[in-house]
């Protein structure tokens, strides 16, 4: 990938995850591609694989339900979102 190319990339992931943290009303953790991208194998129509780890508001695990433990969007504008709450992240099931 190609420095600007790559920067233009880190930009609109940045600008993706800050998103999800305001509509969902998380912190983000840590942000990752794990896809071909990543590892440099991406052609054109190659989709962007986000990951990402992420915690709430303390009280707000007094509300949700123990099954919210992730959050993904429907694959769109080429890009497969999902991210993990940390507890789901850490556990070994």
């Amino acid at each position: 990938i190609k420095k600007k190319n790559w920067l233009v990339m880190i930009t609109d992931y940045k600008n993706r995850f800050e998103s999800i943290e305001s509509t969902e009303n998380v912190k983000i953790l840590g942000g990752f591609n794990i896809g071909s991208r990543s590892w440099g194998y991406d052609v054109e129509n190659s989709d962007h694989d986000l990951r990402f780890v992420y915690v709430r508001d303390m009280f707000d695990y007094v509300k949700y339900d123990a099954s919210e433990k992730q959050i993904s969007y429907p694959i769109s504008e080429n890009y497969d979102i999902l991210g993990w709450d940390l507890y789901k992240f850490l556990s070994p099931t």
